[in-house]
């Protein structure tokens, strides 16, 4: 699930709209059994009250400000369903009455925010310019906004031909250690470098390394086997 919105009132209470295209209670079962069956859309309104708010002082997340909600389900709605249930909301004929939550269902199936939340396809090149193999280009992607790190973590999941192993620096995050068994080495003096290439492009060395770079749609990530 998604968090779509959150509003709030004076009380100090907060409401959350949790979206989702993939979820939707099960007809023969109950919501607090957990029963869902996937497809159509399906709207949460939580009712959340502030409890607590803390700095955390030392470990991972240091100095942030954390805050605590309670919360409880207020409601829910189909958005598969609706005035007119074989259009999409977003086509909902203007006269039929509309209730808050239909607003927010036509909202929330609009092209511009849905596009926002497809994956992020990409290509992931390997180069290895030592020994002069023939590269060899991988398809992945990302969620929106996801980390480059995320995205060959999941084409290392669903492809055999594609390994890699990373450490992660206390100071500047991670970075690649080895791909396809071809490894690092301070002695030799070779590294894997990170290169980026949009469409019509040269490549580029990106700012960031791989646990922080965010990828978008139709890149080349070039990762190059070479010497500093």
């Amino acid at each position: 699930m998604r968090v779509v919105g959150i509003g709030g009132s004076s009380d100090g209470k907060h409401e959350i709209f949790i979206f989702t295209t993939h979820l939707q209670p099960n007809d023969s079962t109950t919501e607090s059994a957990g029963g869902f069956r996937s497809s159509d859309r399906l709207l949460i309104v939580l009712s959340c009250r502030l409890v607590g708010s803390e700095v955390r002082s030392a470990g991972p997340g240091a100095g942030l400000n954390l805050v605590s909600f309670e919360c409880q389900m207020k409601t829910s709605t189909d958005c598969s369903s609706g005035p007119d249930a074989s259009l999409p909301p977003s086509l909902w004929p203007a006269a039929a009455p509309v209730t808050v939550l239909e607003r927010l269902c036509r909202l929330l199936s609009s092209p511009l925010l849905s596009s926002a939340v497809e994956p992020v396809p990409f290509d992931v090149v390997v180069e290895n310019l030592l020994l002069q193999t023939k590269p060899l280009t991988f398809s992945t992607h990302v969620e929106s906004r996801g980390i480059l790190l995320g995205g060959l973590k999941r084409l290392r999941a669903s492809n055999a031909g594609f390994t890699f192993q990373f450490s992660d620096d206390e100071n500047y995050g991670p970075y690649l250690l080895s791909v396809n068994d071809v490894s690092s080495s301070e002695v030799d003096r070779t590294y894997w470098e990170l290169l980026v290439q949009t469409l019509g492009g040269e490549p580029t060395r990106p700012a960031v390394g791989i646990g922080c770079y965010i990828p978008t749609a139709g890149e080349r990530i070039i990762l190059r086997f070479t010497k500093w």
